[in-house]
């Protein structure tokens, strides 16, 4: 899927704050894995 900026903006404005810190930690753990 490639997302476009507005499409992102439209789902974060529905995310909530404590979704925003799972999804950094997520996003942390896979950018560890690479190189």
């Amino acid at each position: 899927h490639l997302w476009t900026h507005f499409s992102i903006f439209e789902v974060w404005e529905n995310i909530t704050e404590n979704e925003i810190k799972e999804l950094e930690g997520l996003f942390r753990q896979i950018y560890r894995k690479d190189p």
